[in-house]
């Protein structure tokens, strides 16, 4: 066997192994310690969605972001919502519904201060997925400052 033979077929290899790295990932998925939701809890899943039933319903106080961030009950994130702006939210639970993580999390829209949004209480459920960022926040009465992390 040849020297550029040999190149060649270290180069093939290492182009095999860079492609299998771009689809693996080794950062938590989904629910972190799920339990069957409670009936009432189902009730409301399965009328938000407008589901006869949703049996087989998860739920947890905190779960992993895609970027595999946990995210918690209380966690002020940034939600990316499909052609929208991003949208500051407070995250209430995750549940998890045929293989689908949701966070029933309450939007706060944008007060008229730099980095201020108004607090609110009307929970909504949007796909875990949405969620790409953690925040840092203080409540001032029923503003709080709301400041993105920066990601590593």
């Amino acid at each position: 066997m040849s020297a550029g033979s040999e190149t060649h077929i270290l180069q093939m290899t290492l182009q095999s192994h860079l492609q299998s790295l771009e689809t693996y990932t080794v950062a938590p998925t989904g629910l972190d310690k799920a339990r069957p939701a409670p009936p009432p809890l189902q009730q409301e899943f399965a009328g938000f969605f407008s589901l006869p039933a949703c049996s087989g319903l998860l739920c947890s106080a905190s779960a992993y972001t895609p970027g595999g961030q946990a995210c918690k009950r209380g966690d002020v994130v940034l939600l990316r919502k499909a052609n929208q702006e991003d949208v500051v939210a407070q995250v209430w639970f995750h549940v998890q519904f045929d293989n689908v993580c949701y966070s029933a999390v309450t939007e706060w829209p944008a007060a008229r201060a730099l980095n201020r949004f108004c607090i609110t209480e009307r929970p909504v459920f949007v796909p875990t997925l949405e969620i790409y960022r953690l925040c840092i926040h203080r409540p001032e009465g029923k503003l709080a400052l709301v400041i993105p992390v920066r990601q590593v």
